[in-house]
């Protein structure tokens, strides 16, 4: 009886070890899961809507000696209308380059974009001061760039990040003038190349391992253009003025962008 009690509990024993050894992956942890990798670098394309505002100056001066076809006082009756500001939004697109590096949920990243604008602020000044007048200021944005460091906190696929540099802009003033004494026409134009700057921030998500999409917002702002004309009566003459015009630009940017990424594209979950 003794030794028939021994065998059953050896088979017993024996039968356990091996349930065990058939599971041994129950026993295991499990890996941590991967999530997406910020680090590499990426290229892509946007497009928007550009919200732009300018501040204009108009500046008569005298003109040749003797032949001035304003006197002062009313120069200075036309020069107290200005400043003035003007108003546009327009269609924004382009392209943007840059690479991120991530540590842990930090991320810290720089890019660069080039872009078009369609926003052209202008704005007409009519007035009566013994006579009447027009002037017409305008400021055109031929393209803007931009070059910014980002920084930002992951969640795995969607990106949050604040982001502010230096800003470039091709910008063209113009200035177009008229009054009735006598039948005056002239005004200025010029182009400038501008420095500014430029500061916002954005939410990015990927949507798969390579590509991610953005929505983006960005406030800049470019110093002065400034260009100097030349106003002449019509009628009777010629009598002649200098003309000082000059234009600032503030711009708000609210873009969608897309953006593909080379480079690995998970890590370990951290």
């Amino acid at each position: 009886m003794k030794k028939s009690l021994l065998v059953l509990a050896g088979a017993v024993a024996l039968a356990g070890s091996a349930t065990a050894a058939d599971m041994p992956a129950a026993y295991k942890a499990l890996p941590p899961a991967p999530v997406f990798a910020w680090t590499g670098c990426y290229v892509g394309g946007n497009v928007g809507a550009a919200f732009d505002r300018s501040d204009f100056s108009t500046v008569l001066s005298p003109g040749v000696p003797g032949a001035n076809h304003l006197g002062s006082h009313s120069r200075g009756d036309v020069n107290a209308f200005f400043p003035v500001s003007g108003e546009s939004t327009g269609f924004t697109g382009g392209g943007q380059v840059g690479c991120n590096w991530q540590s842990g949920a930090f991320v810290a990243g720089l890019e660069g974009d080039f872009n078009f604008s369609g926003a052209k602020p202008s704005v007409t000044t009519n007035g009566l001061v013994g006579f009447s007048f027009s002037a017409t200021n305008s400021l055109k944005t031929d393209w803007f760039a931009t070059i910014r460091p980002r920084l930002g906190w992951a969640s795995d696929t969607t990106l949050f990040y604040a982001t502010g540099g230096l800003a470039v802009a091709r910008l063209k003033y113009d200035l177009v003038y008229t009054d009735t004494l006598p039948d005056a026409i002239g005004g200025a134009s010029g182009a400038q190349t501008r420095l500014g700057w430029t500061v916002g921030g954005g939410i990015e998500h990927a949507v798969n391992r390579n590509w991610t999409v953005k929505v983006e917002y960005l406030y800049s702002k470019f110093n002065s253009v400034a260009a100097t004309g030349v106003i002449s009566t019509q009628s009777i003459g010629p009598f002649t003025n200098v003309v000082d015009g000059s234009g600032d630009l503030r711009m708000q940017v609210v873009r969608v962008g897309f953006n593909y990424k080379f480079g690995s594209p998970v890590v370990a979950k951290y």
